[in-house]
């Protein structure tokens, strides 16, 4: 699960816990036609911005352009179905989208367009990504399997980057129906986004400064109501020696 459902959800009460910290930096991205010229944060005044009701990336976008100091009165926000953002930037109704630098930038790839993408992380408003969760009681009650779970998966991902063609030929085995040129440059931007300047060099490690700016990110942009510290969501003791 992302970090931010996550937290928000162990907030309320639920008992589950990250045991790995898999993505540290977000995917989240302002992922636009090449030609609009959507280069550095400035260049997002002006522009406009196809995102769903509801949508994080619309909510964390703010502290984007809080720690750029957007005028946020020179950007519209136009809503649309999900499904409908790329169709969108496609046939030039917005400047842009909000949406995912191994998702919806490829989406535009395959219409045979260049995208751009301008990642969140990148400027100031990074929080983790995607985590491996299980729940408090499998933690106490079941370490060594939390633990062997753990090493299983940091291998899988060693592994992956070493030889990123045979992950993908195991995955399709796996299921067949993917696609394999679209699950390869998903794979390669994933790999990009499993350190942050913080976690860099330890697949699966969660570092402090990122949980910790994820929960001020959450408080201030989504209404997260939490006084608890990082390590209430997060643990890196299960990480293989």
């Amino acid at each position: 699960a992302d970090s931010s459902s996550l937290i928000t959800t162990a907030s309320k009460g639920a008992e589950v816990k990250s045991v790995m910290s898999l993505l540290n930096s977000t995917g989240f991205s302002v992922v636009s036609l090449a030609s609009t010229g959507i280069r550095t944060p400035k260049d997002l005044e002006g522009k406009s911005f196809a995102v769903s009701p509801g949508d994080p990336l619309g909510q964390l976008f703010r502290a984007l352009a809080a720690h750029n100091k957007l005028d946020m009165n020179k950007i519209r926000f136009v809503q649309v179905d999900p499904a409908a953002k790329v169709v969108s930037v496609l046939e030039k109704k917005v400047d842009a989208l909000l949406g995912g630098a191994d998702d919806q930038y490829f989406l535009i790839k395959y219409k045979g367009q260049e995208p751009a993408a301008l990642r969140y992380a990148d400027h100031g408003a990074n929080i983790v990504g995607m985590t491996i969760l299980t729940t408090t009681s499998t933690i106490k009650n079941k370490p060594d399997l939390v633990r062997r779970f753990v090493k299983a998966s940091v291998r899988s991902w060693e592994e992956a980057k070493k030889n990123p063609n045979a992950a993908v030929d195991a995955a399709m085995k796996v299921k067949p129906d993917l696609n394999r040129q679209s699950t390869l440059d998903q794979m390669m931007v994933d790999f990009e986004l499993l350190d942050s300047p913080n976690s860099k060099g330890r697949i699966g490690m969660g570092a402090q400064a990122d949980w910790e700016q994820t929960i001020s990110l959450l408080k201030q942009y989504r209404d997260l109501d939490t006084k608890e510290p990082w390590t209430t969501f997060h643990t890196n003791e299960f990480l293989p020696k």
